[in-house]
């Protein structure tokens, strides 16, 4: 039986920036999710032996970044009501990057896009002042997280593909990041 990856499946457009292998040649299964996921559109943590989608790794970045002492129950409750994608994100707190400096360490293969990370900054004020006022506060390398899940929806899904209603977070994150801005 043949298989395909998901995302090639779905229509995700964009890849990661240092494709591993072919469009649609699943390599592995994300150990989040569990969907089969080709070079394009996953990466492998070389450190904790895990393959992870684009999708799992942008939750994943978000999670991390909420982790910090910076962010209270309040305002984890806030964002949980602000985008209910989110609520398993916030409450597990199962942390994977400590901060970007890690991240950057367990993900060379995206590596180019680590200096467009270092060069945006995200502008809070189309968020929710509540949302905006709890994550402006986090350290700056807990906001690069983001920058970074920020960056790879815009590269990946598109900025088109995300809409306000959908996905309350992913749609201001990317607003928020102004991707544009170093294209």
């Amino acid at each position: 039986m043949a298989s395909d990856c998901y995302w090639c499946a779905a229509g995700t457009p964009g890849s990661v920036p240092s494709p591993i292998a072919g469009r649609n040649i699943p390599l592995g299964c994300c150990a989040q999710c569990q969907v089969l996921s080709c070079g394009h559109h996953a990466i492998r943590n070389k450190f904790k032996q895990e393959f992870k989608c684009w999708d799992c790794l942008v939750l994943t970045l978000i999670g991390s970044a909420t982790d910090d002492p910076a962010i209270t129950a309040i305002d984890r409750k806030a964002l949980q009501r602000f985008d209910k994608e989110l609520a398993p994100v916030v409450e597990n707190r199962t942390t994977t990057y400590k901060d970007f400096d890690e991240f950057e360490l367990y993900t060379p293969e995206l590596k180019a896009w680590f200096p467009i990370i270092r060069d945006i900054h995200i502008d809070w004020t189309e968020w929710p002042q509540s949302i905006a006022r709890s994550l402006e506060t986090l350290p700056d390398n807990k906001q690069r997280l983001l920058i970074a899940a920020g960056l790879i929806l815009s590269e990946l899904e598109g900025t088109d593909r995300i809409s306000e209603t959908d996905s309350p977070f992913r749609h201001a994150l990317l607003n928020a990041v102004n991707v544009k801005q170093y294209g």
